[in-house]
């Protein structure tokens, strides 16, 4: 029994010794979680920046083979220099990590709080690289027009009455490619306002009368629409899309005892059908005998054969006897 437990220790022991050996060789293939970055490829020896057993140390950072203070106030951006100078005493590894890989990003997100007022809004000094990365050259430099926040890249204002009639938009704003703006010169306030960029207000009386709307407004996919001329004039105004003018006359009036909810005529949204046996005091098997034995199978469309006057007026087959609204029936066939 002592043998064997003096066995696993030795066995232990040997396994730990070569790891630490291993590891003293190839420390960065044992112990780093990846490569450094491109600036510190330099550093050989994982004590330059690790105290055994602690872990990085910020002190070790500025010693003479690094980021001393002679070396940060020789950086070329002025602005970053007092900057870095002035949190030189305190702990670099607030704002900065490392073994993000070679072209990893080593800056943390830091409290802007604490950065001296007198650079605090000198946003371009730090952020150059996100800067040429959003819209290189395209705006100036004075972030603060736009950014108010230092917690958040996106929370954006801008006061548009500052460049109103100076400025085109386009300046800023790149000009949608679709064909509906290509009709229209580069006058965005014509539709737009720079409060909300989707509240729009376009005076379709500008349009020449004959504009055909889908050429802006795609036609709704639905099984009413389906049915309808592309002249939406017909239902809709160009003073409020909804609601709607429909005249239901042209298919058939829904008048007395027809005035009734869609579904009552058209089942399951499909207004492409119709049937009356919804109301129509009709036996449904007698009705299916009455067409099958005459060889007619598709008998829903009623007046595709019948025909009955509403108010005066006509609707169905013209060939075929009239049934009167108001309770007089023509001779069935």
């Amino acid at each position: 029994m002592k043998k064997t437990i003096t066995v696993v220790l030795l066995t232990t022991m040997v396994i730990i010794i070569l790891i630490w050996a291993v590891g003293l060789r190839f420390p960065t293939h044992i112990y780093s979680p990846d490569d450094l970055h491109k600036d510190h490829q330099g550093i050989q020896d994982c004590r330059q920046c690790h105290i055994p057993f602690k872990g990085a140390a910020s002190g070790l950072c500025m010693t003479s083979d690094c980021h001393t203070i002679d070396r940060l106030s020789q950086l070329s951006n002025k602005l970053l220099s007092d900057l870095h100078i002035s949190y030189a005493r305190q702990d670099c590894l607030h704002c900065h990590t490392e073994h993000k890989g070679i072209a990893g990003k080593i800056t943390k997100p830091f409290d802007h709080k604490t950065i001296d007022v007198s650079i605090l809004h000198e946003c371009f000094a730090c952020h150059t690289v996100d800067y040429q990365k959003a819209h290189p050259g395209k705006y100036n430099t004075d972030c603060n027009m736009c950014h108010i926040s230092t917690t958040g890249w996106k929370i954006i204002s801008f006061n548009h009455n500052t460049i109103l009639g100076k400025t085109a938009c386009t300046t800023c704003h790149s000009m949608p490619k679709d064909e509906k703006h290509k009709k229209f010169p580069e006058t965005c306030e014509t539709c737009h306002t720079t409060k909300n960029w989707r509240e729009i207000l376009f005076n379709h009386d500008a349009l020449d009368s004959m504009q055909v709307c889908i050429e802006c407004h795609k036609k709704p996919s639905d099984n009413l629409h389906a049915t309808i001329s592309e002249d939406c004039r017909v239902c809709h105004s160009t003073k409020k899309w909804k609601p709607a003018n429909f005249d239901h006359d042209t298919y058939f009036p829904l008048t007395g005892d027809h005035c009734v909810s869609c579904n009552i005529c058209h089942q399951s949204g499909n207004y492409q059908q119709y049937t009356c046996l919804n109301c129509h005091e009709h036996n449904t098997s007698h009705i299916r005998h009455e067409h099958e034995e005459h060889g007619i199978y598709d008998y829903g469309n009623c007046l595709r054969c019948h025909k009955m006057t509403v108010d005066g007026k006509s609707y169905g087959n013209p060939a075929a006897e009239a049934y009167d609204d108001e309770g007089d029936e023509g001779e069935d066939d």
